[in-house]
């Protein structure tokens, strides 16, 4: 879930700033500084702890893409992969995203490999996949259909994160990062799972 401000909320903002100028400007008794000392204040707290949030959404949103991509593509270059092989893979995207996929919170991350098989008649089907049981973030239908070619294997990531804001997590909630990436063996036709 990605929060944006509208324009039309942002256009209310700056006449409501607008105004309060404006009556400081003609106002000589000071209640219009005051006014305007405590609406200035409020406004950069708000505007600096958004940015705040946004920047570190977005770092973590980085992290959660560029995780799924570096275990596809790293696990597209053994010819088999196992228990151990994932549980090295998680650790490591666990440390990436880290403080943000912390095991110790409430929401930890998920990551789910499978590799897929695309059979003669088109048909694709599931090989394998890690976890064995639980987390099933990708499936053989996120497959894109360009790449269902006849005796093909691939192997399909999906990492996600739910995101707790730091300062905004009871106004807006958590938001859940997911990212996919899809790749071919890199040193034979398939890997064993």
């Amino acid at each position: 879930m990605r929060y944006s401000m509208t324009q039309d909320y942002t256009m209310s903002l700056l006449s409501k700033f607008s105004l309060l100028a404006r009556r400081f400007k003609r106002d000589e008794d000071g209640a219009a500084a005051a006014e305007f000392a405590m609406f200035a204040t409020i406004m950069g707290v708000v505007i600096l702890l958004g940015g705040w949030e946004a920047s570190t959404a977005t770092l973590v949103r980085k992290r959660v893409d560029n995780s799924a991509l570096v275990v596809t593509d790293l696990v597209t270059q053994h010819t088999a992969i196992d228990q151990n092989t994932y549980d090295t893979y998680k650790s490591w995207v666990t440390q990436n995203v880290y403080p943000y996929g912390d095991p110790a919170t409430k929401a930890p991350l998920k990551l789910h490999v499978i590799g897929v098989r695309v059979e003669s008649n088109k048909k694709v089907k599931l090989e394998w996949q890690y976890p064995k049981k639980g987390t099933n973030l990708v499936s053989t239908k996120d497959l894109p259909k360009d790449l269902i070619i006849p005796d093909t294997f691939y192997v399909i990531t999906g990492v996600e994160l739910d995101y707790e804001l730091q300062f905004g997590s009871q106004l807006f909630g958590a938001m859940t990062f997911f990212d996919k990436s899809v790749m071919a063996p890199r040193n034979s036709r398939s890997i064993q799972g």
